[in-house]
């Protein structure tokens, strides 16, 4: 999803469906494993300090893609999870 996002400028249509939408209601439909939804709701609660059900779609999607990918979004090592400031 984040892939087929791409860069910004996003097209309204596809934007307008994505950030109708929470992680949560999303996952709700698409993530069948235990694990699966583990990670998004880590990822969710790591990167934007909030529920799955209080994030849009779209800005996740667009952060994940940012980051080039899941992945990448929760490594410890060279991710976009491995500095903070205190």
């Amino acid at each position: 999803m984040a892939r087929r996002l791409g860069p910004p400028p996003w097209r309204e249509s596809v934007t307008a469906r994505l950030d109708a939408q929470t992680v949560g209601s999303w996952m709700d439909r698409h993530v069948r494993t235990s694990a699966g939804r583990l990670v998004i709701t880590v990822a969710v609660a790591a990167s934007f300090c909030c529920r799955r059900e209080e994030l849009s779609l779209l800005a996740f999607a667009a952060h994940v893609g940012g980051a080039g990918g899941l992945s990448s979004l929760i490594a410890v090592t060279d991710g976009a999870l491995a500095y903070r400031m205190a």
